[in-house]
C-alpha cells in the first residue's frame, strides 16, 4: 500500500493517529476474505471477516475495508450501467456510471485460474469525475466467464475480473466456484443516493462541520 493518506498540513497528532491506522491496515488487509458475487444481472463486491481478526478493534477492520470499497461494498446492476458504493456511515450512497470509464483491451494474455484471461487498461471518459485512487489502472479479465463483475464498481467488461490493480491496491482472484449465496440486491427506494459530485460536496460539507479542530 501507498502511504498517500497524511495531511501535511495537520497536527502532530493526527498524523501519529494516520501512520498507526496504516499499519494496522497493512496487517488486517492480507487477513480479510474479499468476493465477489455475480448473477450476470447485477453484482457485489463485499467481503467477510474471518475469526483470525477478533482480537483487532472494528475501528482498524472498518478503515480497512472502507480503503478498499470507499464504504462497506459495493453493488453493481449490469442492465443500468449504475453501481452503488454502500456506506458505513453518513447513511449516503454514492453512485457511479461505469460507462465513465472505457477500457483499451489488448491482445496480451496469462493464465489464472486455469481461465484465459486478456489484459486491458482504462481511459477515463470525459465524464469521469471519480477518486483516482479507487478507479481500475489495468485489469484482467476472462472472456470465457461470461459475467459482468468484478473488484471495482467499473466491471463492465465482456467477462469476468480476476485480477486488477489501482493506484491503492492489487488484487487477484484465489478462488471460483458456483454457489448458493444470492446478490444482495439493493432497494434503491430506502437509500439516499447522490451522484459522485454531490456526493463529494456533501461530504466536504459534513467534514467541515464535524471534524475535530485539532485534526485541520
Amino acid at each position: 500500500m501507498k502511504e498517500q493518506y497524511i495531511n501535511p498540513k495537520a497536527s502532530d497528532d493526527y498524523k501519529y493517529f494516520q501512520k498507526v491506522m496504516q499499519k494496522e491496515v497493512k496487517e488486517i488487509l492480507p487477513h480479510l476474505n474479499f468476493f465477489v458475487l455475480s448473477n450476470r444481472q447485477s453484482f457485489q463486491f463485499t467481503f467477510e471477516r474471518p475469526m483470525s481478526l477478533d482480537n483487532k478493534p472494528d475501528a482498524f477492520i472498518n478503515y480497512a475495508t472502507t480503503l478498499v470499497f470507499n464504504g462497506k461494498s459495493i453493488y453493481g446492476n449490469v442492465l443500468e450501467k449504475k453501481s452503488y458504493y454502500i456506506p458505513r456511515v453518513l447513511e449516503k450512497t454514492r453512485m457511479v456510471d461505469q460507462n465513465a470509464l472505457n477500457w483499451k483491451i489488448t491482445d496480451e494474455k496469462k493464465d489464472i485460474l486455469g481461465q484465459e484471461c486478456f489484459k486491458a487498461y482504462v481511459i477515463p471518459s470525459e465524464s469521469y469525475e471519480d477518486y483516482d485512487k479507487y478507479i481500475p489502472i489495468y485489469a484482467w479479465f476472462a472472456p470465457n466467464l461470461n459475467y459482468q463483475a468484478g473488484p471495482t464498481a467499473y466491471a463492465n467488461l465482456p467477462g469476468l475480473i480476476l485480477e486488477l490493480e489501482t493506484n491503492l491496491l492489487k488484487y487477484t482472484a484465489v478462488d471460483l466456484s458456483l454457489t448458493k449465496k444470492k446478490v444482495e440486491v439493493i432497494n434503491k427506494e430506502n437509500l439516499d443516493i447522490l451522484s459522485h459530485k454531490m456526493f463529494v460536496q456533501f461530504y466536504d460539507e459534513w467534514n467541515k462541520n464535524n471534524r475535530p479542530s485539532k485534526f485541520n
